[in-house]
């Protein structure tokens, strides 16, 4: 599948056991994929609809570790999305 012409923002197969975008406030153009990361924790949790800036854009979460399996090693903070949108990101590949 080819995602180059998609997303604004994809991790793709990475082993990755968090995201750490604690600024990112917002993705004005392209999609959102976070697939098939097995170690990567609490992406189902971050308010992507928030994040995305049009009804147009939509966001993959798919095959990425569960919620619950995710355990007290890892942490999530969903206070970093509760900040005014003010940060722009574009075209960030991650793999």
């Amino acid at each position: 599948m080819c995602y180059r012409n998609r997303y604004s923002l994809l991790v793709h197969v990475t082993s990755l056991t968090s995201l750490g975008l604690e600024s990112l406030q917002s993705v004005e153009n392209g999609d959102v994929g976070v697939v098939d990361n097995v170690q990567l924790c609490y992406t189902e949790a971050i308010p992507w609809s928030e994040i995305l800036q049009s009804a147009d854009q939509t966001h993959l979460v798919d095959s990425n570790m569960a919620y619950n399996d995710c355990g007290e090693s890892f942490t999530f903070s969903p206070t970093i999305f509760s900040e005014p949108k003010t940060h722009r990101c574009h075209h960030l590949l991650v793999s």
